[in-house]
């Protein structure tokens, strides 16, 4: 089964289970992370927990328990981008539409603590870029971060200036700027992988892996 576990902020709220009409789905895209989830609850339309549980920018995330993860595994985490109320036939419930934070990385702008958006690296790997695009962003208020074992050397040297760049341009950008077959990842965890991963999927080559989608939705146990 799945569990959805809400927080606001840091604070935790409820679990939505067995009132979920839905199972999670999703599209995990190499360079671009996990895509939206969609959740049905099984609530009316006047009394559904607005601004309580269901409040936009609430946490969600999804747990799944199964045979082989009796203790749960976390598959997916996120923000409440949106809801509504939805009508089909006699049955009513709503709709909560909910966005990985890899999302986040296209709504922040690249900038220095002065506020500056023109940021050079020169002669740097572009793992150290990556790790210091990470922790300006963070400085900003970014939930996403990496760890010392999630962004790898390249073992080059490149320089390169960034403009007026969103966080996920930025990203978008190291990765070209590393060695063929490298790529960047977010997982559940919120932890930002890199170039640095090398591509170790079966069947997958440096040409495809911008066009490299799964889908994940665990079947009940």
């Amino acid at each position: 089964y799945y569990e959805y576990r809400i927080f606001d902020g840091s604070t935790y709220k409820q679990s939505w289970t067995t009132e979920v009409l839905s199972e999670p789905s999703f599209r995990n895209v190499i360079n671009g992370g996990p895509g939206e989830v969609v959740v049905r609850l099984d609530r009316n339309f006047d009394d559904f927990g607005e601004d309580d549980d269901v409040k936009l920018g609430n946490r969600v995330d999804v747990w799944v328990y199964d045979r082989e993860q009796p203790a749960g595994l976390l598959l997916y985490r996120g923000f409440v981008s949106g809801y509504r109320p939805v009508l089909d036939g006699s049955k009513e419930f709503i709709e909560v539409t909910v966005l990985s934070y890899v999302f986040e990385l296209g709504y922040f702008m690249l900038r220095d603590g002065a506020g500056d958006t023109e940021i050079a690296y020169n002669s740097q790997d572009p793992s150290a870029m990556l790790k210091d695009v990470i922790l300006k962003y963070r400085a900003d208020g970014g939930a996403i971060n990496y760890t010392p074992d999630s962004v790898d050397d390249t073992n080059t040297t490149v320089s390169y200036t960034f403009n007026t760049n969103t966080v996920r341009e930025a990203v978008d950008k190291i990765v070209e700027l590393a060695p063929v077959g490298w790529y960047w990842f977010v997982d559940a965890d919120r932890r930002q992988g890199a170039p640095w991963q090398r591509h170790r999927h079966v069947g997958m080559g440096a040409g495809g892996a911008h066009d490299r989608r799964q889908r994940h939705a665990p079947r009940r146990q």
